[in-house]
């Protein structure tokens, strides 16, 4: 939590956040992580930027949803991708974590991009279940 709260107030100085310059993340605007941040803070998924109350939208969803969390990942940790999983109280929610190779570089939130296998033919399981 306090490592969003830094990203954000250093994004805010300067404009935008140098993830891949200092080896977390990416490169992210202000904005967006001024909104992860309070996301994170509160428990809430709300969006300063946005008029728009998400979290009675979310309950509402009536459809199949696969979460998936990538272990090992800091920004969006499998009990973050739980949490906003269980906001969907309406849907019918697969949970599955992802487990990517050894060899596999960077950020653990973007090299599944690179090491995607196993994603692509989970997802294709599950779109062909529903």
């Amino acid at each position: 939590m306090t490592a969003f709260q830094l990203a954000a107030a250093f994004s805010a100085v300067y404009g935008y956040f140098p993830g891949r310059r200092i080896g977390v993340l990416g490169n992210d605007s202000a904005q967006v992580l001024r909104d992860m941040a309070t996301q994170v803070r509160t428990g809430r998924y709300q969006v300063p930027s946005s008029a728009v109350d998400f979290e009675p939208a979310l309950a509402k969803l009536d459809l199949p949803v696969l979460a998936v969390a990538v272990k090992g990942d800091a920004m969006a940790p499998p009990g973050g991708v739980r949490g906003l999983a269980g906001k969907l109280t309406s849907a019918r929610v697969t949970y599955w974590e992802l487990a990517l190779g050894e060899g596999a570089r960077g950020s653990r939130h973007y090299a599944w991009i690179r090491d995607s296998a196993a994603l692509v033919e989970r997802v294709r399981a599950f779109v062909d279940q529903v």
